[in-house]
């Protein structure tokens, strides 16, 4: 006589937790699969755009780095230019100043006409390289004080070379007896320099 064994519809099943009812598995089972539904819900979800966008920020960001300390580095070489540049010329007129100081003590020769000293000071140009032709200016007397008064001669000069420009006045107070810097500034420009300088000398008013 054969056996035959039914199983309890709610008996807990083979490879169950123990303990554990068939309704009990499925809860756990439809948990499970709302987990994982979530998961793949939130990965489509992600904001992948906004990350592609921080690294294009941070790329961008990289680069005006670079430019910016490029940008620097060529600033400073210019100003390191216009520093010496500016060393020359204080050097320059120091001792223009000094020779002018010595030709003042007794060895200056006063009463050339201002058209003839304005002539060496246009040679003098000539000889120092300067492209451009030195036009005549206006010279300005100052009160005359005793027997003698301050005559200047102000020029604007451009120039694509700044030595030449130097070497000009260099050469004019040289070669004019009594003719010394009174003022001077010199400006860069796209392609060239700009002189402004003022030479003065006394003059005997008889």
């Amino acid at each position: 006589m054969s056996t035959i064994s039914t199983s309890d519809p709610l008996s807990p099943s083979m490879g169950s937790r123990p303990g554990t009812t068939p309704r009990e598995q499925a809860r756990e089972q439809a948990r499970q699969d709302v987990a994982v539904a979530a998961a793949r819900q939130a990965r489509r979800n992600t904001p992948t755009h906004l990350i592609i966008l921080a690294l294009l920020l941070l790329g961008i960001a990289l680069v005006c780095t670079l430019v910016a300390g490029a940008s620097r580095s060529s600033a400073q070489l210019r100003l390191d230019a216009q520093k010496r540049q500016s060393t020359r010329v204080a050097e320059l007129v120091a001792r223009l100043n000094q020779l002018s100081e010595a030709e003042r003590s007794g060895i200056q020769r006063w009463g050339q006409p201002a058209e003839r000293v304005q002539s060496k000071i246009q040679q003098a140009a000539v000889q120092a390289g300067i492209k451009a032709a030195i036009p005549p200016v206006n010279p300005t007397r100052s009160s005359p004080i005793g027997d003698a008064q301050r005559i200047q001669f102000k020029y604007d000069i451009r120039d694509e070379s700044l030595p030449a420009l130097l070497k000009w006045v260099e050469i004019a107070t040289r070669d004019v007896p009594g003719l010394e810097v009174y003022a001077v500034r010199i400006r860069p420009e796209a392609n060239q320099w700009d002189l402004n300088v003022t030479f003065s000398r006394w003059e005997r008013t008889r």
